[in-house]
């Protein structure tokens, strides 16, 4: 006897047009505890609008702190740049230096020899 009430029922659902086979099924859901989903909703224009907003935010944000990190770099660079200058600097003005001290030697040394040449000769010729 099962058999055949399961057989009618069966018979009863393929006879079923669109719009009771819909109902059924909806029916069957909300008497359904277990399988209860939440319908879906469409997201508000709002919220599309907030989140493009929270996302522009976030890329000028990532933007900025790009601009601040290569301004940063750019400081340290020219920083180095002006050290090693200054340090050049010094180098040359350190030679410059040793160079004058050198050639102020050479000049002192010429004129010691010519002070001893004239003395030679004037202690040559009082002899």
């Amino acid at each position: 006897m099962a058999e055949r009430e399961k057989a009618e029922e069966v018979r009863k659902v393929a006879m079923e047009n669109l719009g009771t086979t819909k109902r059924r099924k909806e029916d069957e859901k909300e008497n359904s505890v277990d399988c209860k989903q939440p319908k879906r909703r469409r997201s508000a224009g709002s919220e599309t609008v907030a989140y493009l907003q929270e996302k522009s935010e976030k890329e000028r944000q990532g933007r900025a702190e790009e601009i601040e990190l290569r301004k940063a770099q750019l400081e340290l660079e020219q920083k180095k740049h002006n050290d090693f200058l200054l340090v050049l600097q010094q180098q040359q003005q350190q030679q410059m230096q040793a160079f004058a001290m050198l050639f102020q030697q050479q000049q002192h040394s010429e004129l010691f020899l010519k002070l001893f040449e004239k003395l030679e000769k004037v202690i040559f010729l009082s002899f």
